[in-house]
């Protein structure tokens, strides 16, 4: 059963936060989406203590410009209580240029 994944407002602040390049925000979005972290959460998301104590989808995104520029994130994602719906309710981002 595919879930709807909705975002806190945190998450939206979060990422004009971290000025992303264009094409690694578009990575991130489709991420997010119901196709995507809706599909399969059990097999996508980790029990973790740091940096949130819950469920964490991690992913990392090659930035397409800079081949040598990778773009790590972890969100926060709780299962509502209709448990049809998943809450990204907050990230955490790093950055790493492979040189």
């Amino acid at each position: 059963m595919p879930y709807h994944v909705r975002h806190r407002e945190r998450i939206r602040e979060l990422l004009r936060e971290w000025r992303l390049p264009d094409e690694v925000l578009v990575d991130v979005y489709l991420a997010l989406a119901d196709d995507r972290l809706g599909v399969d959460p059990p097999r996508t998301l980790l029990r973790m203590r740091e940096p949130f104590d819950g469920m964490v989808y991690s992913f990392t995104v090659q930035e397409p410009q800079r081949a040598v520029c990778y773009h790590t994130f972890l969100f926060h994602v709780l299962y509502g209580a209709d448990e049809t719906t998943l809450w990204v309710i907050d990230g955490s981002y790093i950055r790493t240029d492979n040189l």
